[in-house]
């Protein structure tokens, strides 16, 4: 049959290195890649936890404010584009998609507070 081999331990392979020390190379990387992710989602938890729950337990909806949204069907709107892609050519740069108003708002908000 067909056996695939990672690129890393196939690498090692044609370089003169025997298939088993390849294959523990490759198997330490991998158990490294693993475990990198689980510190960075523990991590995660850990610091949104923090930041949306006090020492008490209770959801804290301090840290959390109203974000502007943008019209996604805006984006795929080939009108849209056109008339942006006119406006940069007249003004010399393009419009946001956020209109100033919005941007105001966000700004005015302040950052997020952990």
């Amino acid at each position: 049959g067909l056996v695939s081999i990672p690129g890393m331990m196939t690498g090692q392979i044609l370089g003169g290195a025997s298939p088993m020390k390849a294959a523990r190379y490759q198997i330490v990387i991998t158990f490294l890649i693993s475990g990198c992710t689980f510190v960075a989602v523990c991590n995660i938890c850990a610091f949104t936890i923090k930041a949306f729950f006090d020492s008490h337990g209770r959801h804290d909806e301090s840290a959390a404010r109203e974000q502007s949204r943008v019209n996604i069907s805006k984006l795929f709107d080939i009108k849209t584009w056109q008339k942006k892609k006119a406006v940069a050519s007249d003004k010399g740069k393009a419009e946001p998609l956020l209109s100033d108003q919005a941007q105001e708002s966000s700004l005015a908000s302040g950052p997020l507070q952990l």
